[in-house]
């Protein structure tokens, strides 16, 4: 069966959505492309903890944002009901990492330290797969803090970078604060260089109880490849 017919079945599903994506011209660095993913078809959520227009890129690398900015939302569900969310269909090339624009983490942060919010499915042409988790403390953090509880950057982990795009200075509740949008950076092994990244698709994580918890939340994403 090819590749048409299968994305074709996949789409009938539901669970599925054509990405849409863009090729960008060389951006920044030699021998670097970047293809961004549109997330429209998704993006049910403003980032409205941001005041200021967004831009274009960051760190070097070219995200398709809307304006408002709008975003996808895994809301973390209770286990027994707990869904894939959408899988963005996309044909790239010697991939060498996937950037993506997020926030969350939900408000109880100090609580919430280590829990998965969510994870980060990328397959690829070979019949390969790389699942990349998303914890808080780790690699995200809550959308904004007051300046005197600050809240520093995650460090990251193995594979994934955590890079701050924006630091927003603001005013709650009477206080000076800071509003958050950070970029993950999924670093895939050298030999994923050889096939092509077929899918991205994002699970929201499952929780014990119906009570609130942290979330992630997905601004853009963008594939970093090479020329081969």
């Amino acid at each position: 069966m090819n590749r048409a017919v299968l994305l074709a079945f996949a789409l009938s599903t539901g669970l599925v959505t054509a990405a849409d994506s863009t090729r960008a011209p060389l951006f920044s660095a030699p021998g670097k492309h970047y293809t961004t993913v549109s997330l429209a078809n998704v993006a049910k959520h403003r980032m409205d903890h941001l005041t200021r227009k967004l831009k274009s890129s960051y760190a070097g690398i070219p995200f398709l944002l809307a304006d408002p900015a709008m975003s996808y939302r895994a809301e973390r569900q209770v286990a027994d009901k707990n869904k894939p969310g959408p899988m963005l269909m996309v044909d790239v090339p010697h991939p060498l990492s996937v950037a993506m624009l997020v926030y969350g983490a939900g408000r109880d942060y100090a609580n919430s330290q280590g829990q998965l919010v969510g994870s980060v499915t990328l397959r690829f042409a070979d019949g390969s797969a790389t699942v990349c988790s998303i914890k808080v403390g780790a690699t995200m953090r809550c959308n904004w803090s007051y300046d005197d509880e600050p809240v520093p950057l995650p460090l990251g982990e193995a594979n994934i970078k955590v890079i701050n795009a924006i630091s927003e200075p603001q005013k709650r509740a009477g206080k000076q604060a800071t509003a958050f949008l950070d970029m993950l950076v999924i670093e895939l092994p050298a030999a994923k260089e050889k096939t092509s990244l077929s899918s991205i698709t994002i699970y929201p994580a499952p929780k014990p109880s119906a009570a609130p918890g942290p979330y992630l939340g997905i601004g853009a994403i963008t594939v970093v490849h090479s020329d081969g």
